[in-house]
């Protein structure tokens, strides 16, 4: 610790002092704040329309990705469907919280994400070989698409369905956040507002 000299005028006496510079405060000399700490987490309001929302915007995202990769390599991958479904189910799950209801909403929309993808995979092969548009041959020549669908369709094809509709019930489960409120304990009374 150096030692500033002071000169003092005392009426015509000068006295030299060696003084201390002043220290600074010591952090337990604050004053006492909230502790330091992590943020408290933000309240997730388990919300069904948005989690229906997402899963339906994820699923229309979905359908398309999977109709272009079958397209692209001229070959149904029934194991995209397991994509399908989990960017459903996790769309679901991190929109709409830990709402009850949403893993059974993903998992009913899984199987038509997955039969939408398809069709758009057909119309995309139909529209190269008659020379047309995708969403030309999708939607005015939706009943040829279908019927195309249907002639394909096999156990493969609705078991990859089942699949997907399996995965999306799980990813919503599985990745829904956890519960705000603790759950009631047994033996006490239930608290209404």
């Amino acid at each position: 610790m150096s030692r500033t000299p002071v000169r003092v005028d005392l009426g015509g006496f000068t006295m030299g002092q060696s003084v201390p510079p002043p220290v600074p405060p010591d952090r337990d000399d604050r004053v006492p704040g909230p502790p330091a700490g992590p943020p408290e987490p933000r309240r997730h309001r388990d919300s069904l329309a948005a989690g229906l929302a997402a899963a339906v915007a994820a699923g229309l995202v979905a359908a398309v990705a999977y109709g272009w990769l079958t397209e692209a390599v001229d070959r149904q991958v029934g194991y995209a469907s397991l994509g399908v479904g989990a960017l459903i189910g996790y769309a679901a799950a991190k929109a709409g919280g830990a709402h009850r209801a949403l893993p059974f909403a993903a998992a009913a929309l899984a199987p038509a994400a997955i039969w939408l993808g398809q069709l758009v995979a057909i119309a995309l092969i139909h529209a190269d070989l008659f020379q047309v548009s995708a969403t030309g041959m999708l939607f005015e020549e939706s009943a040829f698409v279908t019927e195309a669908w249907r002639d394909s369709a096999d156990l493969g094809t609705y078991a990859f369905m089942l699949v997907g509709m399996m995965m999306a019930a799980y990813t919503a489960w599985a990745k829904r956040p956890e519960q705000d409120d603790p759950p009631d304990q047994p033996g006490q009374p239930e608290q209404r507002d």
